[in-house]
Order: structure tokens, then sequence, then C-alpha cells
């Protein structure tokens, strides 16, 4: 299985931000599509960074005080940006990346959402939890098919 294959089952529809966007923003946007990163793309299109619930969190835990007090909703009460907060180095993945390929990169990396690029345009995003998810029907599938030789039945 390749990563092509997920993003066939789940789409290759990605949430992207700007960098000048505010923190602010990125949280409505997480919020808004239940997702847990979003990519951080250029004037052009082309990613340049992430950032995820985490980059938030660490960002508001250590350097935003406005935390403290209960802020309007019609207000930006964050005067941070995603461009100050973004990992800049991101771990991306191609089409053809396998799954174990996927798995141990996702791992060895610590990352839990991987941008697909194909040809310098992201193609889609993969978390951890679509990862995992197709390495465990994959099992099952084996599994099945290995009930079946062993019984004698067809599959």
């Amino acid at each position: 299985m390749r990563i092509q294959d997920i993003l066939e089952r789940k789409g290759a529809k990605v949430i992207t931000i700007a960098p000048s966007c505010s923190v602010q923003d990125a949280v409505r946007k997480l919020c808004e599509y239940h997702i847990g990163a979003l990519v951080v793309v250029n004037e052009g299109g082309a990613p340049i960074g992430i950032v995820t619930e985490r980059d938030i969190m660490m960002d508001c835990g250590y350097k935003c005080s406005q935390l403290e007090a209960l802020a309007d909703p019609e207000k930006e009460s964050c005067p941070r940006f995603v461009k100050d907060i973004m990992t800049h180095e991101i771990v991306t993945g191609s089409l053809d990346d396998v799954l174990e390929d996927v798995m141990e990169l996702m791992t060895l990396e610590r990352v839990r959402h991987l941008p697909v690029i194909d040809h310098g345009t992201l193609a889609g995003l993969v978390s951890i939890g679509d990862v995992v998810h197709a390495h465990l029907v994959r099992t099952a599938a084996e599994n099945a098919s290995l009930k079946c030789y062993i019984s004698g039945t067809p599959s």
C-alpha cells in the first residue's frame, strides 16, 4: 500500500493557511474543519511549513500571557502570527512512498502529519491516524486470506 492509495480513500483536500495569518485564525480553521494541522503555503501555494495544535499549545504555554484573561471573541486576542510559530523544516512524503516507510519516517521524525508532495505541488496530507488505519485494514485482509488458505476455503 502506498500514500496514493490512502489519499484515494480519504481524499486529497488539504486545508492551508498563509504565514501572515494570526494564530487565532489558525485556531479557528483547526476548529472549523476538526483537524490537527494546517499546511502553511506561500502566495504561489507552495508549502513552506506546517502549524499544528501542538505548535499552538507550546507557543501559548510559553509566550502568550493573554490566555489568563477572557478574550472577546470578536477581537484578535493574540498578536502572534502563524509565521512566528510554524515548523519551517517540514518532513514530507511522496505519492509512491509505501506504508512501512511512511510509518518508520513518521515515527523517527516524531511527526503526526505528513504533507505529500508530487512534482513540487502539495498533493495531500496524511495523519498518523490515516497510516494506522491503512495498516489495520491491510493486516485484517492478509489475516483473512491466510485463514482461508489454511482452512482450504476459497477467499
